[in-house]
């Protein structure tokens, strides 16, 4: 088992200049070393200069987030995918029932 960060349904993340190693689960879906997860509109979400090394699955994994930016990224010895963005051009909104429709 590795190390995993997933920051998951809105807010704001910056992640600089870090180095990630023996991160990610392979096997288990959604636990890749650095991963963004349906933030919706975050022009705020950074991943900027950071060495991600010796991991399982995927390196980066964006989905379903928009405008988040990926720069100046070093991957090296992860098994699968560097980077992976899954953007997905429906908008979500979450109604008091807390059920998500598409907008």
């Amino acid at each position: 088992m590795g190390a995993h960060f997933v920051h998951k349904f809105g807010g704001s993340t910056k992640m600089k200049h870090a180095r990630v190693e023996k991160c990610g689960q392979r096997g288990i879906l959604g636990r890749y070393c650095v991963h963004l997860h349906r933030m919706g509109d975050c022009p705020t979400c950074i991943f900027d200069g950071n060495a991600i090394e010796y991991g399982h699955q995927r390196a980066i994994n964006i989905h379903a987030t928009h405008r988040s930016v990926s720069t100046f990224n070093v991957v090296t010895d992860v098994r699968g995918a560097a980077c992976v963005e899954c953007r997905v051009s429906l908008l979500f909104a979450r109604p008091a029932s807390g059920y998500p429709r598409v907008l």
